[in-house]
């Protein structure tokens, strides 16, 4: 009984995710590539930290295995961020946006995999906020 209720919940689950409709985010501000430049040269810092999700029964998952993204903090990014989680300092979405934005948005970021911990960092980080 106890694994046909998981699996019960799980298919429901999948069922109430799969009908979430992608988030349409459209910044009213255009992207400007020399606003996010600085995340192209080679600096001294260090960005690093760890990323997990406590579940509602109280659980941690982390993001092993799963990419993180450095993105500098230029108003287009704010805005982004504030329409895909409701805020531009934390949040979580089961659904992200439905496309990246502009073009070149993913060409001004970082990307790295978080470990089987949950940590992740980013190495050569030009001075900037991000």
């Amino acid at each position: 009984m106890r694994i046909s209720g998981y699996l019960a919940l799980s298919l429901m689950l999948i069922f109430l995710v799969s009908c979430v409709q992608p988030k349409v985010v459209k910044p009213t501000v255009p992207f400007d590539t020399a606003a996010a430049s600085y995340i192209n040269k080679r600096g001294t810092a260090t960005i690093s930290g760890q990323a997990f999700l406590r579940q509602l029964g109280g659980s941690v998952v982390t993001c092993a295995g799963s990419s993180v993204t450095l993105i500098p903090a230029t108003e287009y990014a704010r805005q982004r961020m504030v329409g895909i989680y409701g805020s531009d300092q934390k949040g979580f979405s089961v659904v992200g946006p439905s496309d990246w934005g502009h073009p070149d948005y993913l060409k001004y970021s970082r990307e790295t995999i978080c470990d089987a911990q949950g940590n992740f960092s980013f190495d050569g980080v030009s001075d900037g906020n991000y």
